[in-house]
């Protein structure tokens, strides 16, 4: 049977590092909203520059014309016959429930997928874990690999491409990061919860070994 897994947690919890172990693992495709959105704001031709702004200042960008799209994107998983595996959605209670003329990203995984077959992660890490790991953080110009290397690896150990930091891991961007997370992610898991979701919470701190094998006991 088909999975839909939501991996979340605060900036540098290592979402997307989970999500690219459990897609390997289980024959999942990993959708990261973050890179997508990223993407779309960042090409020179979209009509949607103007969200660029609230993008490089840490701020979540409008939730209603990134919706649709997420939800385009999760039909076309779905029909190709893969499960998927979402790091960084939902990201507010509109993305993830929508209202009366839209339907939410968690309606349309239980039409797609079976209540029954959606399980959802938190993976937790205190703020000043947050800010010390996204601060250390360079990402490959090339391939988009890197994450937490030392000062003094100048290349990509995976392609040999110029490492660089992003501007999302600026210390006054991420702390903007965390709040916006708390004020608009952390009430999705809440309500998720009261809705009869199980989330199973974890210790970001340990070892993404550690955090995957605990992770992979609840996917059967």
């Amino acid at each position: 049977m088909k999975k839909a897994v939501i991996i979340s947690g605060p900036p540098g919890a290592g979402k997307g590092t989970q999500a690219n172990f459990v897609a390997s693992k289980f024959n999942l495709i990993h959708f990261d909203t973050g890179k997508y959105v990223e993407r779309i704001v960042y090409k020179p031709d979209s009509r949607r520059r103007e969200s660029k702004k609230d993008f490089d200042g840490g701020t979540l960008v409008d939730t209603r014309w990134i919706l649709p799209i997420l939800k385009n994107e999760v039909r076309k998983i779905s029909k190709a016959g893969f499960g998927i595996v979402l790091s960084g959605s939902p990201r507010t209670l509109f993305e993830a429930f929508g209202d009366k003329e839209n339907k939410g990203l968690v309606p349309l995984l239980v039409e797609l997928y079976g209540r029954e077959n959606i399980l959802v992660f938190f993976i937790d890490i205190p703020p000043r874990t947050s800010i010390s790991r996204n601060s250390k953080r360079r990402i490959c110009e090339i391939c988009g690999n890197g994450n937490l290397l030392g000062s003094s690896v100048r290349k990509c150990p995976v392609c040999g491409g110029k490492l660089l930091k992003r501007t999302l891991d600026k210390a006054k961007v991420i702390k903007v990061r965390l709040e916006e997370y708390k004020e608009r992610t952390v009430p999705v898991f809440k309500e998720l919860k009261r809705r009869g979701f199980k989330v199973v919470n974890i210790d970001g701190k340990e070892s993404p070994a550690n955090i995957f094998q605990k992770i992979r006991k609840h996917i059967k």
